[in-house]
Order: C-alpha cells, then structure tokens, then sequence
C-alpha cells in the first residue's frame, strides 16, 4: 500500500466515523423523544387507570368483609345445628390457634 493510498484509507474511515457519530447523535435523540412520549402516555394511562384501581380496591376489600360474613354465617348456622350432611359434630371451635414448631396458624371454624 503506497503512502497515498493509506491516507485516502484513513481519511475516509474518518469520514465514515463523522457520519456514524451523526447518526448515533439521531438514533439517542429519537430515543429520548419516543422515552418521553412513553413517559408522558404513562401519566396519561395512570390517570386513567387510578378511578379502576380504586374500585377494584374497595371491591376486594368488600370481599374480605364478606368473607368473614360468610364465616359468621357457617359458625352459627352449625350452632344451631350441628350436622353437615349426615355427619353430627358435638364441638364448633372458632379462630382455634394452632402452632407446630415456628408455624402458626388459626382455623376460622374446626367441628370435632
């Protein structure tokens, strides 16, 4: 390779290194707008979503709560009468604690 030959090489590889620095400059700054469009339509569908969220909030709480009706209903019922099919138990035990080791746990309803 003759002495001119090798600085023609060298001046076009810094000519191809500007226009991909060029590039790269375009590519980070689509980059940054299509974050902040992403960023800016996350706000925009929390907003949205936030009224959903609270509903669905307040609707699991309600389940809770009517989870521990249902479990209030179970108890009495079998107080009054304690047979489940044609099994009859002489004992209803409520919230019974129970522990094994560093296990604890409690039963809502336990019929003996």
């Amino acid at each position: 390779m003759t002495d001119k030959e090798l600085k023609e090489l060298v001046a076009s590889l810094a000519i191809a290194q500007q226009k991909n620095e060029v590039q790269f400059a375009e590519i980070d700054a689509k980059i940054a707008k299509v974050m902040a469009e992403v960023a800016e339509q996350q706000k925009k569908t929390d907003i949205q979503i936030k009224p959903e969220t609270d509903i669905w909030a307040k609707e699991l709480i309600e389940d809770f709560d009517e989870g521990d009706s249902a479990e209030e209903f179970f108890y009495r019922s079998l107080l009054d009468n304690a047979y489940l099919g044609d099994m009859h138990f002489d004992t209803i035990y409520r919230n019974l604690p129970s522990c094994k080791g560093k296990l604890q746990d409690e039963f809502d309803v336990v019929l003996v």
